[in-house]
């Protein structure tokens, strides 16, 4: 079986996963360009050696509360376009055989069942939810997110 690596971080206390393909690079949190009027999960814009990239929070897109400080941006690559997410912390790689890769249950309580490709353990059966990016961000989505960007 082929082994796949994830990027793994926290949001709330849960850890999550995205695939290390769609991974350009992970920065500590910059200046963040508040967007007026965006969407509420938008956290803003920040420019990346001359590229304005938009930055989402997740925890606000899934309704995880979680007062801690952000101090991680992972930037992905998703349908062609850039994409900031910030993050309280990055975890670490790890790698997974797909066998291991479980689908989600039916029902999932912070987050929504589309979004996800699969459940997987670490050591100490420690679960690890991974998300699929590209179903993560509509096509709409991401163009209404790069427009804003561009017009500013």
């Amino acid at each position: 079986m082929a082994l796949k690596q994830f990027v793994t971080f926290f949001m709330g206390s849960e850890i999550y996963g995205i695939d290390i393909h769609n991974t350009q690079e992970i920065i500590r949190v910059p200046e963040i360009t508040p967007i007026p009027n965006s969407l509420d999960y938008v956290e803003g814009i920040i420019n990346l050696r001359g590229d304005i990239i938009p930055v989402i929070n997740l925890e606000k897109k899934f309704h995880i509360a979680n007062p801690e400080e952000k101090k991680e941006i992972i930037i992905i690559k998703s349908k062609n376009t850039k994409i900031g997410i910030i993050v309280t912390k990055v975890f670490r790689v790890i790698q997974v055989s797909e066998i291991d890769v479980t689908p989600p249950p039916s029902i999932l309580a912070d987050i929504e069942e589309e979004y996800i490709k699969g459940i997987t353990k670490i050591e100490n059966d420690q679960l690890i939810i991974l998300i699929d990016i590209e179903k993560m961000f509509f096509e709409e989505e991401i163009k209404n997110i790069t427009n804003i960007t561009k017009s500013l």
